[in-house]
């Protein structure tokens, strides 16, 4: 696993070997199932991820970024800000949600783990 204060360079270097196979591409900075993944969603670390993709991406290829659910609105404006600031194609609303208030299944059967500590799936 990256370390995230590698993650430019990280999503950098998958977008070079990736950039002529794909027809556009998603910055996930969201998945609950990658540890610490989600507080690259904050705007003083997603902003230069999209900075150095968008420079690197001479051909012009759509970029979206895929947020959590469980953003707050001040936090999903920023996200916009960002977007907008960087010619993003779009956003993915939403990824796994890590919040589960309603939910009836209290104990999940295979782990044995409460439902609410489980990783999202």
């Amino acid at each position: 696993m990256t370390p995230l204060e590698q993650a430019v360079e990280d999503y950098l270097s998958s977008f070079r070997l990736l950039q002529d196979l794909g027809d556009y591409f998603v910055v996930n900075v969201s998945s609950p199932n990658t540890p610490g993944l989600r507080s690259l969603q904050a705007v003083e670390q997603l902003g230069p991820i999209l900075a150095a993709l968008q420079q690197e991406n001479q051909a012009g290829k759509p970029l979206l970024v895929k947020i959590s659910p469980d953003l707050e609105w001040a936090a999903i404006a920023a996200i916009l800000e960002l977007a907008q600031f960087h010619q993003l194609a779009g956003i993915i609303a939403t990824n796994t949600t890590i919040q589960r208030p309603v939910l009836k299944t209290r104990t999940i059967q295979a782990t044995g783990n409460p439902a609410a500590q489980e990783p999202g799936v």
